[in-house]
């Protein structure tokens, strides 16, 4: 702006006009002149003492701009009364744009990626009813990692059918649930993970409501479910109340496809032990899951446990014949070698050896006989995995992921 300013007193009490430039008075207000004519009022703070040297930085750099009554540019009123005339406009614009920006950001910050690893071994037809159910989740972003154990190629035209309505990895691993599952965890990008079974569904507003429950309780690391049948009966037979889960709770209800975890929690206490879970290797059937929440709580974690957070699965023993009886010992074995990892207060574990001896016993009073012998497997195999050597595995196959994901 031109150094000199000459001050014209207007008519108007309190308010004085401005005249910059070479224009002399009543020369006619057109574009590309120095400056327009204004008023300000001369009784706002924000130009006291200011005189006809200092009076533009007094406006330009004033905490407020109230002192500015009346502006024209090209003849044209910019400011009256000092209000512009769209300024009711404008504001109202502004602020609905800032609304919406909010409510994305809020949105965005109320929103996680859950990544689902999905370890899968000579099914088809399962598979495809998981993936159906997860396409109908009213939580929309996730990943699903599909880790495929089998050689035949069976998932590929399953998978190429949903390609287009999930975001769907598929990785190959070697047999073994632990093993696979670790093969996911490498390549997740969510903030939290979960671990369907090939064999399980899930309710369309599983993720959802887990999303809810973790960005609603930044305190919690993660989230289990209750396991149900296609009926919505558990499948377990244990009954808890909803709260912080403790160790012993988590012997009960801590199984693979209902445990919600944030990501952090794994890269921080490593993933599953190799040597535990179907398809290790070893006699140890079970436990991996559970062993991943207890290191979990050991470290500190809160762990919730919410019933009301369904995950849908066939029950594992339906009937208590000899179709079931390798599986239940294998599960007891792996039962019994976790207790040796992670070892439990005295009253835990005669309950833990009393529990099935007492249903045998039951069992027989009935003249039931292949469920009693069902319940003493279950005995037996906890005895031999809690006394088997250490030499055998166990704790030693832990995955680092500390450079994971």
């Amino acid at each position: 702006m031109p150094a000199s300013w000459n001050i014209i007193c207007g008519c108007a009490i309190c308010s004085r006009g401005v005249l910059a430039g070479n224009c002399e008075p009543g020369s006619p207000l057109e574009p590309g002149h120095p400056a327009d004519f204004f008023t300000i009022g001369l009784n706002d703070p924000s130009v006291a003492g200011a005189n006809e040297v200092s009076l533009l930085s007094h406006i330009v750099f004033c905490g407020g701009r109230s002192a500015i009554r009346d502006a024209f540019v090209a003849g044209k009123p910019v400011i009256e009364n000092g209000r512009h005339p769209q300024q009711a406009r404008v504001v109202d614009e502004f602020v609905r744009v800032q609304r919406s920006l909010w409510v994305r950001r809020i949105e965005c910050r109320r929103s996680m990626r859950f990544s689902l690893i999905v370890a899968t071994l000579g099914r088809s037809t399962e598979v495809q009813k998981l993936l159906e159910s997860l396409d109908r989740q009213t939580h929309r972003d996730f990943e699903v990692i599909v880790v495929d154990q089998n050689t035949d190629g069976r998932l590929l035209p399953i998978l190429r059918a949903f390609e287009n309505r999930l975001e769907l990895r598929r990785v190959e691993s070697a047999p073994g649930l632990s093993r696979a599952r670790n093969v996911g965890l490498r390549v997740i990008s969510g903030e939290a993970v979960c671990f369907p079974d090939d064999d399980c569904w899930y309710p369309q507003d599983v993720l959802s409501r887990v999303n809810k429950l973790l960005t609603d309780n930044p305190g919690w690391q993660g989230i289990i479910g209750d396991s149900v049948d296609e009926t919505g009966r558990p499948t377990l037979p244990w009954r808890d109340r909803a709260g912080k889960l403790t160790e012993p709770m988590s012997w009960r209800r801590a199984i693979s496809y209902a445990i919600f975890l944030r990501s952090a929690v794994v890269r921080k206490i490593g993933g599953f032990d190799e040597a535990l879970g179907l398809g290790a290797g070893t006699p140890w059937g079970s436990g991996e899951d559970n062993d991943l929440v207890l290191r979990a709580l050991e470290a500190g974690c809160h762990v919730r446990y919410d019933p009301s957070i369904h995950v849908c699965h066939p029950r594992l023993f339906p009937v208590f014949g000899k179709s079931g009886w390798a599986k239940r010992y294998s599960y007891a074995l792996g039962d019994g070698k976790l207790l040796q990892k992670h070892p439990m207060p005295l009253w835990w574990r005669l309950l833990f050896f009393a529990v099935p001896v007492g249903r045998a016993m039951g069992s027989l009073i009935r003249l039931k006989r292949k469920e009693a012998y069902f319940h003493w497997l279950t005995f037996k195999g906890r005895v031999k995995g809690v006394r088997s050597g250490r030499e055998l595995g166990c704790g030693k196959g832990v995955f680092p992921l500390e450079d994971a994901f």
